[in-house]
């Protein structure tokens, strides 16, 4: 690039009005307090609105990465804007942008919402455009008949975890786990839902079934048993050096759908679960209202065809527990991360687990009945584990 400013200038402005688009931006991909300069003098002084709207549309529909594209939308003012937006539609040439970054107000939301399906076109992130509009029936409606394919709706579900992380390399495996799950459930775009899965994972909901992308895993290995989700799929991948974890259960109904978990009633029926656990040689440390849910269909695999895992392909130790069948409507463990033969336990592990929102046992030697608290921000597994110990010792 051009040292002297002046020179550069020039240089763009006849690239800009000979139509040398493919040159236009050239040179500034590694710098961009140069190409933010440029622009503002050429944008400010040397163009009139039409001409602005056009270079902006033209840096949007660039090989630019995405914070020039932010940069740009961002400097025009609102109705420079509106007309931008209009632009892009007319032109028809993909954007890959998502309106998360974009300083938009409610005459651009309007305008987008009428022509939802054409943005999905255009490259802009559809997760994020469900979204922004609280999952309006008319946007989903849009963009359910755009992403009338399982193949393209497979596409634009993942582009969104490919914009907000790294994942790109096991792009492949990706893209063919969840087109397998798309035709299994018949799902369309309004089927499908990304929720926040906490630090270390992402959480796909395809009608029925949950996909986990985990990025971490404290318990790799444990015995299978009935008091789990049914995985249909236990997988851990590596690729560069870098680990995925992938898992694909059904739906469930969790707490954070309802307020069963301040029920007195539900904090006994936590134990039991916790109970049911111990008593087939397994500890649960991580015990709490965010790691179970309410199975909305037995505990058994919901799949078109046969498919029938066996523990060693989804990655668990020998199953324990046969016979045991939990039913639809039973508190259900969806997150192993923290379960442990009691056999091979290691001291450290056992360490309290603190959260604000689950309920405390409190345990009550005169006549062990044990009452159940929604207000004590110190709960951990241990005030069940010293519960489940005293039971044992009256049994002896």
């Amino acid at each position: 690039m051009m040292t002297n400013i002046v020179d550069e200038i020039d240089y763009r402005l006849e690239l800009f009005y000979s139509g040398r688009y493919d040159e236009l931006f050239l040179g500034y991909e590694n710098d961009f307090q140069s190409f933010r300069s440029v622009f503002l003098i050429i944008s400010k002084d040397l163009l009139n609105q039409d001409e602005r709207i056009k270079l902006a549309a033209l840096a949007l529909q660039s090989n630019l990465s995405t914070d020039y594209k932010i940069f740009v939308f961002n400097y025009l003012p609102d109705d420079e804007k509106i007309c931008l937006l209009k632009k892009l539609i007319d032109d028809g040439k993909n954007v890959d942008i998502s309106l998360e970054f974009l300083d938009i107000d409610c005459n651009h939301k309007k305008f987008i919402k009428e022509h939802v399906a054409l943005f999905a076109k255009l490259g802009f992130d559809v997760m994020y455009l469900s979204k922004m509009f609280d999952y309006d029936k008319d946007v989903m409606k849009q963009l359910d008949n755009y992403l009338c394919s399982a193949e393209k709706l497979t596409e634009y579900t993942l582009n969104y975890l490919f914009i907000n992380n790294s994942l790109m390399r096991f792009s492949d495996i990706l893209y063919y786990i969840v087109l397998d799950i798309v035709k299994n459930e018949n799902a369309v775009f309004s089927d499908i839902k990304w929720i926040d899965g906490g630090q270390y994972s992402s959480v796909l909901i395809i009608k029925d079934k949950v996909l986990k992308i985990g990025y971490n895993r404290s318990t790799e290995r444990f015995p299978n048993n009935p008091y789990i989700i049914k995985p249909l799929l236990r997988k851990s991948l590596e690729m560069d050096g870098n680990k995925l974890f992938l898992e694909v259960t059904e739906r469930v109904i969790t707490f954070d759908e309802n307020e069963e978990k301040y029920n007195t009633k539900f904090g006994e029926e936590l134990y039991q679960l916790y109970k049911k656990i111990r008593d087939l040689g397994l500890v649960w440390t991580d015990v709490g209202t965010r790691n179970v849910g309410r199975l909305i269909k037995d505990n058994v695999i919901h799949w078109k065809g046969n498919l029938c895992p066996s523990d060693e392909a989804l990655e668990l130790e020998p199953y324990v527990g046969d016979g045991i069948l939990l039913k639809a409507g039973d508190l259900v463990l969806l997150d192993a991360d923290f379960i442990w033969d009691e056999k091979r336990i290691e001291e450290p592990l056992l360490e309290k687990y603190n959260s604000d929102d689950f309920i405390i046992p409190v345990w009550d030697s005169s006549d062990v009945d044990y009452q159940f608290y929604d207000n004590d921000p110190d709960y951990n597994y241990e005030a069940f584990e010293e519960r489940y110990q005293k039971e044992l010792s009256l049994k002896k």
